[in-house]
């Protein structure tokens, strides 16, 4: 009987732990980008929007999603939203990390420049992106054939290897799952807000 995505990805739990580390070990990023953009979209901050783009719209990834008619450089909005985004956590962290400029002489400076002074010391908090940030690509992959598939032949009844072709990962998947997944995706959505992911894979 073919399953719906989202009440597994709500519902929490094993059946959603399951699910999730299913779409890891057969590498359907197109079905995990559903679920983080679903985390997202509660908390949108740019740092996990940032962390979305890296690891499942760009096609330097290795866990870019499969339909890519909605990211570059087929389709250039996505991206164009990133980069200021990124550009400006960049700024933030470039002005974190420097040392406060010395007084001249041990003099108080006052008047235009002690305001203009005050006004460059200001970290600026990084825009908040939209919740609807990844709306349109999340409609493109959701009638992708990766996604479709999934909903077809998935079976709650069985793990997340069972439910792989011959009841174990090939050579590629296992390769995925240990080389790139593990040692640098997961940390990384980790660190940028998704918390969940520790325990998915």
């Amino acid at each position: 009987m073919p399953i719906q995505l989202d009440p597994l990805f709500s519902g929490g739990g094993r059946p959603m732990i399951d699910l999730l580390s299913h779409c890891v070990r057969s590498v359907n990023t197109d079905a995990l980008l559903l679920y983080f953009v679903n985390e997202y979209r509660l908390r949108p901050f740019a740092s996990a929007a940032i962390a979305l783009y890296d690891v499942f719209c760009s096609l330097d990834s290795a866990g870019c999603i499969h339909e890519r008619s909605m990211i570059a450089p087929r389709d250039l909005r996505l991206q164009q939203s990133i980069e200021p985004l990124r550009s400006s956590l960049n700024a933030i962290d470039r002005s974190t990390r420097e040392p406060a400029s010395p007084d001249v002489d041990n003099e108080t400076v006052e008047g235009p420049q002690a305001d203009a002074d005050a006004e460059m010391a200001t970290v600026v908090g990084p825009p908040m992106p939209p919740p609807y940030l990844f709306d349109h690509v999340c409609r493109a992959v959701r009638s992708g054939s990766h996604v479709r598939e999934l909903e077809m032949k998935y079976d709650v009844t069985r793990s997340p290897n069972e439910n792989l072709p011959g009841g174990e990962m090939s050579a590629s998947q296992r390769a995925f799952v240990d080389n790139t997944w593990t040692p640098h995706i997961r940390p990384y959505l980790a660190a940028a807000g998704f918390w969940r992911v520790t325990t998915i894979g």
